[in-house]
């Protein structure tokens, strides 16, 4: 559902004694919600105990008043009792047995709603056993309440369904038979006319249920079509020109098909025929009525209701109405409109928002032709009669004995009721007043609060009710209150006016001005202390409110002097200049006697001591503070004081620095007859000698001066030689100074040690090779000499012999990389010889030659022997570590050819890899076999190639020996420290090492791979450790080094693994 309101019911007797409150609690029940959800698209179900607020309601007054609580809205109701069922009704139960009558037991009871509230309110209420139906209007919006088991029959008693009538589902399906019949129901019975009416007539109607309806309401029945009707009521009493009162004279209910006379009749022609027939035929058990309405629930959709057109009081005075599943409001609309077709009035237009249009639209509204027609009718009926009150309401008017009131002085109020009709209770509500409500009929009443309150009385008596509303009849003043605030800057005042309930306003200023303004400005003119008058004024007198307002502005601090400056001891006047408003001053003169005065024009200050000295003064007054500050503003002299310095002369040139004290003008002598009056002069003597400088520091004050020598020195020279400049590291050079006039001396020596000396005549050893500078600094005093020698040292050493070679077929092209060489001779080993730099040499014939580069210069000469192979093609030759093995076994394979190759092409048959580039490959045999090894090798001038036949031999597993445990303890020779022999061989034959002998560039090949931390270890013979390197983890299979750094000589290699030590002895050549 989208909307909740709690309904809560509070009754409020007429007594104002006891006070009993109800309240319907919203529940929830999912039984009747699939039902409730085809008719409203909002509602809500709440619980309510229905028979006490019957019992409650029983044992009171006519009128009783009902405060409703809709969520967060609270209507406070009047309840009027009135008795819709006539004193001699009869209830009428039709039974297979035959018909019941039943005397009227007063258990049913009907109430109109009104309010006192200013917006209105309206409704109608019925109550019964088990049974809660009818509605009230809230500004405009009417909601609904009733039993939910008249939609779902097995509901529980006390459950209500509460709506809105705007949240019934329309049912555009259904309407009013009239237009099928309207040739046929025009039938008046003017026989029975009455022209004489009071201003309210009654009618009788009877009331007819069939077994439909029964099945539903059960006991509830004849409550529910009272409710109806009830609610009808209100669509009939005041909306015509005569007032039309409904009064029950009997209800018909069929408790069974058998005592249905409608039962097996499905069409609502028919429907209305029978009840024709059947009521005339004594239907109704003899009791009086004007009109009747038959209910059924057996149509529910085309037409739902049909009634014959002005009847009443005839023998046609019948309708048909057909509880169709809606709501309330869709009910009494229907009834109402079959019940105006009765009192003579047809449709009007279709989709009109009126009563009486086609379609049951929920309506409260008749039309103009329709209110003209009914009250027509209605009045010239010959079976209607007067209004079972017998008077009429009364009508409310009072007055007060003062509607203008001061508080608190006059603050109460005399009411007096003057209203006529003779009312018997009586409700006043006084919006401000205490007690603001009263049921008195001349309440007294306080008023304590100021405004203009309006006063409303509601009168009442059996007949009915009335109200009048006197608005803004009450004017209550308050005495008024002066009060204000104000806020000055400078002689700016602005007021806040905080008084209450004034209607006119004077200040006074003091100052001779006035202004009536609320909360006006003021500036004024002086400084001071003014009294401000507030006068507040309204009809109930004036009141005055005064505040004393001082005014001060913001001074400022100011003065002067008759001197300021001077000498020691300085006499100084000083002159307070400060704005008339200061009244309160402290002077203050650092480094003056008195340093402090708090007089507004202080003493003659002296100052004694020579110094810049800052004046201070503070003036102040009631409010403001102002400070004024003089930095600086005395100055006292004294007699300077005269001092310089002078810096070492530079060449002739001296610069003079002047430090005196408090001069402000200088004279300077310099002794060689000229002056200068510059503060840090510099001058340069014509030559050398001594010469007697007088400084003169003169400020007003007197003049003081300083009296100095300086010298001018002979000219200063800077050089030094050496025996010779170039040598061989060690280069040891002795260096003489031969520069002139210096008294100290400062040398640099790149490259040489040591690279610095203060020595008249330093040695420097240069151990390095290369040309360097030499700087030498000679000093007297602050005059300096530098003298800087280029590559002036040259270091030669012996010289580094270096070559390569190249060879295109027989001839051999030298390339010669050595170091610091000044001449060359080559030998080229076939007893030719070269002086060149980088000769060429053709060999006659084929061969493996030893070549030699001798190197020379100053420092001696040095000899590189190298092997340079010559061969038009390749020799070629290889073999093997074993010629027969087992499968699975590794043969190691060792290249013989000639030094002159550079490319090797290995073919092995049923060896893996087949094929392979290197210069020593080790191969895996996994198949028994006789294999052939071809090997092709390439020089810079060809190739060549050998095959072997049937050269390797691999045994089936099953032919060979058992093999060793490959994993053998550590085993080393004599050289090492052990002392097996054997197991070095064993160890030595898990390694090989190609070639061997070699120029220092060889590959080592593992039998067995070794996985882990690996160290190769070489030492020469005697154990001294040449070459160190670990593997970290990596797997080692094989690894070519490069030692040719290494001397002509033999080695021995050691492989160290987590689990084995391996020792091989090799031989490098040169």
């Amino acid at each position: 559902m989208k909307f909740k309101f709690f309904l809560s019911f509070t009754l409020l007797f007429s007594t104002m004694v006891i006070a009993q409150q109800f309240k319907a609690n919203t529940v929830e029940n999912q039984l009747v919600k699939p039902v409730l959800n085809t008719v409203f698209s909002n509602y809500e179900l709440v619980s309510l105990d229905v028979n006490s607020v019957q019992n409650a309601l029983k044992s009171r007054s006519v009128h009783q008043n009902l405060d409703l609580q809709l969520g967060s809205k609270r209507l406070n109701l009047d309840l009027f009792e009135y008795d819709l069922l006539k004193s001699n009704y009869f209830l009428q139960l039709g039974t297979d047995q035959g018909v019941v009558k039943v005397p009227k037991d007063g258990r049913i009871k009907t109430y109109r709603i009104t309010t006192n509230a200013s917006q209105g309110h309206m409704g109608s209420l019925t109550i019964s056993d088990q049974f809660f139906y009818g509605f009230i209007e809230d500004n405009g919006v009417k909601y609904f309440f009733e039993p939910a088991y008249g939609f779902v029959q097995n509901a529980p008693k006390d459950l209500l369904v509460v709506y809105k009538e705007s949240d019934v589902l329309v049912n555009a399906a259904v309407k009013c038979g009239y237009d099928e019949l309207k040739d046929n129901s025009h039938i008046a019975d003017d026989a029975l006319g009455n022209e004489n009416r009071s201003h309210c007539i009654a009618f009788d109607v009877a009331l007819a249920n069939d077994y439909t309806v029964f099945l539903v309401r059960g006991n509830g029945t004849d409550a529910w079509c009272t409710g109806v009707l009830a609610n009808v009521q209100t669509n009939y009493d005041n909306e015509f020109t005569h007032s039309i009162e409904l009064n029950v004279s009997t209800i018909f209910v069929a408790t069974s098909t058998g005592s249905d006379p409608w039962n097996g009749i499905n069409n609502i022609n028919a429907h209305l025929d029978t009840h024709v027939s059947w009521a005339n035929g004594g239907g109704y058990g003899g009791a009086p009525y004007g009109l009747a309405t038959a209910w059924t629930r057996k149509y529910t959709s085309g037409a739902v209701g049909l009634a014959w057109v002005g009847t009443v009081c005839g023998n046609l005075r019948y309708n048909v109405c057909s509880d169709f599943g809606t709501g309330g409001g869709n009910l009494r609309n229907l009834q109402a409109h079959e019940m105006g077709h009765n009192f003579n009035y047809g449709h009007d237009a279709s989709g009109s928002p009126y009563i009486m249009a086609p379609s049951v639209n929920g309506s409260n509204q008749w039309s103009a032709p329709s209110i003209t027609a009914i009250s027509n009718f209605a009045n010239s009926r010959g079976c209607a009669s007067g209004c079972s009150t017998g008077g009429a309401a009364p009508v409310a008017n009072f007055k007060a004995n003062s509607t203008v009131i001061c508080v608190p002085t006059n603050n109460k109020v005399q009411f007096t009721d003057l209203s006529s009709g003779s009312p018997t209770s009586w409700t006043w509500t006084f919006p401000g007043g205490t007690p603001s409500s009263s049921n008195q009929q001349n309440p007294l009443i306080t008023y304590n609060t100021r405004g203009v309150y309006d006063v409303t009385l509601r009168v009442s008596n059996s007949f009915g009710s009335d109200v009048i509303t006197f608005n803004q009849y009450i004017d209550v003043e308050l005495k008024a209150v002066s009060a204000f605030d104000y806020f000055v800057i400078d002689r700016d005042m602005t007021t806040t006016n905080n008084s209450m309930y004034g209607d006119t306003y004077l200040w006074k200023f003091g100052d001779g001005t006035t202004s009536t303004e609320f909360e006006p400005q003021h500036t004024y003119a002086n400084d001071g202390i003014y009294n401000v008058d507030l006068e507040v004024t309204n009809r109930c007198g004036t009141v005055k409110k005064t505040i004393k307002v001082t005014i001060v502005t913001q001074n400022e601090a100011n003065f002067s002097a008759d001197v300021v400056r001077g000498c020691a001891s300085l006499k100084v006047k000083f002159k307070n200049l400060s704005s008339t408003n200061s009244n309160t001053f402290i002077w203050e003169f650092p480094g003056g006697t008195p340093s402090t005065s708090t007089l507004k024009d202080p003493p003659v200050i002296i100052y004694p001591r020579k110094g810049v000295f800052d004046v201070k003064l503070t003036a102040k007054n009631a409010r403001f503070t102002s400070v004024k500050v003089e930095n600086g503003y005395i100055t006292v002299d004294t007699i300077p004081i005269a001092s310089f310095t002078h810096a070492p002369p530079v060449g002739t040139l001296i610069d003079f620095t002047n430090t005196s004290v408090d001069a402000t003008s200088y004279s300077w002598d310099f002794g060689d007859s000229k002056s200068s009056t510059e503060s840090n002069p510099s001058h340069s003597y014509a030559g050398p000698g001594e010469y007697t400088v007088i400084l003169k520091a003169v400020n007003s004050c007197g003049t003081t001066s300083d009296t100095q020598k300086v010298e001018i020195a002979k000219a200063l020279g800077s050089n030094f030689k050496v025996p010779n400049t170039l040598g061989c590291a060690p280069f040891t050079v002795q260096f003489e100074n031969t520069s002139t006039n210096a008294t100290s001396y400062e040398w640099t020596f790149p490259g040489g040690n040591p690279s610095t000396s203060t020595l008249l005549n330093p040695t420097v050893v240069y151990n390095t090779p290369g040309k360097f500078d030499v700087t030498l600094v000679a000093i007297n005093g602050s005059d300096k000499e530098s003298t800087t020698k280029t590559q002036f040292i040259t270091v030669e050493s012996l010289p580094i012999p270096s070559f390569t070679s190249n060879i295109v077929k027989t001839e051999v092209f030298f390339t010669n990389t050595s170091q610091f060489g000044n001449s060359y001779l080559w030998d080229f080993g076939d007893n030719t010889t070269s002086t060149e730099i980088s000769p060429s040499h053709v060999y006659t014939v084929e061969g493996e030659f030893n070549v030699s580069l001798k190197i020379t210069n100053s420092c001696g000469t040095q000899e590189l022997l190298k092997q340079v192979v010559v061969y038009l093609i390749p020799k070629v030759d290889f073999s093997v570590n074993s010629f027969k093995v087992c499968v699975g076994d590794y043969v190691q394979f060792n290249d013989h050819s000639s030094k002159d190759v550079n490319d090797w092409l290995w073919q092995i048959e049923g060896g893996e890899p087949a094929t392979s580039t290197i210069q020593y490959p080790r191969v895996l045999y996994k198949k028994s076999g006789i294999y052939t090894v071809k090997l092709t090798v390439k020089n810079s001038n060809g190739s060549s190639f050998i095959i072997k036949q049937n050269y390797i031999t691999v045994v089936s597993p099953v032919l060979c020996p058992d093999r060793p445990n490959k994993k053998k303890k550590i085993i080393s020779d004599p050289g090492f420290g052990m002392n097996d022999p054997a197991g070095i061989k064993n160890q030595v034959d898990q390694m090989e090492i190609f070639p061997n002998p070699n120029f220092g560039i060889f590959e080592i090949q593992m039998v067995d791979p070794i996985i882990g931390n690996t160290d190769l270890v070489i030492t020469d013979l005697i154990g001294n450790e040449l070459f160190h390197e670990k593997t970290n983890g990596k797997y080692l299979d094989s690894k070519q080094l490069d030692l040719s750094n290494l001397p002509q000589g033999t080695y021995f290699l050691r492989v160290n693994s987590e689990t084995n030590q391996l020792i091989k002895k090799f031989t490098i050549t040169k």
